[in-house]
């Protein structure tokens, strides 16, 4: 015996019985008992007491004049900060990135005695990082930055709290010696100094 294609009018949909439905989430595969959320708060301290945690603040806001804090208080695996604006966020060590996106006016310190290796701006306007003396000692600790602006470096320096920015603006050229061309890119010169 064969089966024939089932045909329907057109437009309609399948009877309920054939229609393919996922099973349902249960809450206990829906959040990840690593992550640790932050969502709205102005002030807020976070507890890492292990360092495959991750934690994530959300929408988290300070005022003018009045800018939130949020305090992570030990070491975590990572740590996202998206859609935040006018907070500091104080963290300990970082064992892999520290994310900054879509955020306004925000402040990342790393405290003394913490280690970062990386952080990761994206499409965020005004970004203020502080480094402790163990994070500017790491020869391979870098700053990524795409689709952002007037970020700055804050480290010290000889007992002084020196800023930089971050460079915004590249020049661009096509590198014809050799074999195929290559486009090489070099800071602008705005920043020499």
């Amino acid at each position: 015996p064969t089966s024939l294609p089932l045909l329907l009018p057109s437009g309609s949909a399948p009877p309920p019985s054939l229609r393919h439905r996922p099973p349902p989430l249960r809450p206990s595969k829906m959040r990840n008992p690593n992550l640790i959320e932050v969502t709205g708060e102005k002030e807020a301290t976070v507890e890492c007491d292990k360092f495959n945690k991750s934690v994530s603040v959300y929408k988290c806001n300070g005022e003018k004049g009045s800018p939130g804090k949020i305090v992570i208080n030990g070491k975590c695996n990572s740590v996202m900060m998206d859609n935040c604006s006018l907070i500091e966020l104080h963290v300990d060590s970082v064992m892999s990135t520290v994310e900054i996106s879509n955020c306004q006016r925000v402040k990342l310190i790393i405290k003394p005695g913490a280690s970062v290796l990386s952080v990761a701006i994206d499409k965020t306007d005004g970004c203020h990082i502080t480094l402790s003396e163990e994070t500017q000692a790491n020869a391979d600790f870098q700053v990524i930055a795409a689709k952002s602006s007037e970020m700055n470096l804050i480290f010290t320096e000889n007992d002084e709290k020196v800023e930089k920015p971050i460079p915004e603006q590249f020049v661009f050229k096509v590198d014809r010696s050799g074999g195929a061309p290559k486009i090489t890119s070099a800071v602008s010169d705005l920043y020499s100094s």
